[in-house]
């Protein structure tokens, strides 16, 4: 069996917070659930740092694997520099992806902050 191509997304914003808070409101309210509705399963959690889930929505196609979603949140002087690495992405639409994360997480979390 050939593995089906995929596509990966990475992105980082400046976010002005502690990574604690940064990290707290994501996993409350601009996680995946907010792009999407759909629940990610967590695999790795290190509070305050890394989240790293599996994840996948009703676009997918039905033999596609789940993608893997990975967060880092790196405290700095100027704030909170958020990482964001979503792979596994069926090929073709890291496009469309990287509009999404950006629109409905990202900037929404920064403005959260401003």
């Amino acid at each position: 069996m050939i593995p089906r191509a995929t596509d990966t997304v990475l992105l980082s914003q400046l976010v002005a917070a502690p990574a604690g808070r940064v990290f707290s409101v994501w996993q409350t309210q601009y996680g995946p659930g907010a792009f999407d509705g759909q629940v990610a399963a967590t695999v790795e959690l290190q509070p305050n740092c890394r989240v790293v889930q599996t994840w996948r929505i009703n676009e997918f196609p039905s033999d596609s694997p789940d993608s893997r979603l990975e967060l880092r949140f790196e405290e700095t002087a100027r704030g909170t520099l958020v990482t964001l690495l979503h792979t596994g992405l069926p090929f073709g639409q890291a496009d469309w992806y990287r509009e999404r994360w950006l629109k409905f997480c990202l900037l929404p979390l920064q403005k959260h902050f401003a």
